[in-house]
């Protein structure tokens, strides 16, 4: 059985149940189910993860995203053309000094060796 069966049967046995609408059915720990498609993402032991084809494809010049969680949702934000000016102004908002950013790369690069 795939897992678009799969997702489409724990949808249809919630809400034949009276239970949840479609838009509210999450099946742990990794595929979700938003109306009749179900699209999955893992994350890895390194934190890693692959964006499904489907939605990589509508972002095809896209390299950064900005990463934000609100409440218990993950939201990826595409960063545009001008990546260097979004990202100092990120910088600016999160009072980060040119210091800062030398010290946690040097963190990065120590932590790696």
């Amino acid at each position: 059985m795939s897992m678009q069966d799969l997702a489409l049967r724990v949808l249809e046995a919630a809400s034949g149940a009276g239970g949840f609408p479609a838009s509210h059915v999450v099946i742990f720990p990794y595929i979700l189910v938003i109306g009749y498609s179900a699209m999955l993402a893992k994350k890895t032991v390194k934190n890693q993860i692959t964006l499904p084809k489907k939605i990589a494809d509508r972002f095809p010049r896209v390299e950064y995203f900005d990463v934000r969680a609100e409440d218990d949702h993950i939201i990826l934000e595409p960063l545009k053309a001008d990546r260097a000016a979004q990202v100092r102004e990120k910088l600016e908002r999160l009072n980060l000094t040119e210091a800062d950013v030398a010290k946690a790369i040097a963190w990065a690069r120590k932590a790696k060796s």
